[in-house]
């Protein structure tokens, strides 16, 4: 399904797309750990704040411009 989702958009949004998320989850892999930490330093469990941050990233999606059938976003 991830593929055949890929291949419905045009080559420039494509790999900009894929580009976009392979960054954010390089740099999510790094920040996660310090999360933890985090949470468990104020006293709040990890899965918690996970979870809230997960959460918001599904809310921010509603958000964001449809692009589907799209040819010229520039």
């Amino acid at each position: 399904m991830i593929l055949l989702a890929g291949e419905s958009f045009p080559t420039t949004i494509r790999s900009s797309g894929y580009g976009f998320i392979f960054s954010v989850g390089f740099i999510g892999s790094f920040v996660a750990p310090f999360l933890v930490e985090a949470s468990k330093s104020i006293g709040v469990e990890p899965m918690i704040s996970m979870g809230i941050l997960g959460l918001s990233g599904c809310v921010a999606t509603f958000f964001l411009e449809e692009t589907f059938d799209r040819v010229n976003l520039i």
